[in-house]
């Protein structure tokens, strides 16, 4: 199992020793981090995300709450973080585009008519459909990031 997973688990069970208010300053702080930007490191994300986590559970115990620990700004602090962070790299950026436009091609080519000369490719779908969906995705990323705070 990768650590980026380990460490997601781990946050996920350590969110259940939050109290109400808390959790969901949490989970707005941390829907707010993950769908800035995709490519970023997740092994990275999900570690800072945990430290914050465990340091929260501690003010916890000592009658804090996150808005004392983290303050009443949590979207400029979210953003201090991601300016901390190591920007991604190309190749992970294409990696993620190559495989929404390969998922693309694979069902544009399952669904190409067929004629007794072969199959009849229409080369704009193949162009323009991936270019959407990346521009989708990215919209709509974008959109849940904005409505977070």
């Amino acid at each position: 199992m990768k650590k980026a997973n380990q460490y997601q688990q781990e946050i996920n069970q350590l969110k259940t020793q939050l109290n109400s208010s808390d959790s969901r300053y949490f989970e707005k702080l941390q829907t707010y981090i993950l769908s800035q930007n995709i490519f970023y490191n997740d092994e990275t994300i999900n570690l800072q995300l945990l430290s914050m986590l465990q340091d929260l559970i501690d003010a916890e115990k000592d009658n804090s709450d996150a808005t004392e620990l983290f303050g009443n700004d949590p979207q400029s602090m979210a953003n201090e973080i991601l300016a901390q962070l190591p920007k991604p790299k190309l190749r992970d950026q294409l990696s993620m585009s190559t495989l929404v436009i390969a998922i693309s091609w694979f069902f544009l080519l399952l669904s190409s008519t067929s004629t007794t000369s072969g199959i009849i490719i229409n080369l704009w779908a193949y162009i323009l459909a991936p270019f959407l969906e990346l521009i989708t995705i990215s919209l709509i990323l974008k959109i849940l990031h904005k409505s977070v705070y």
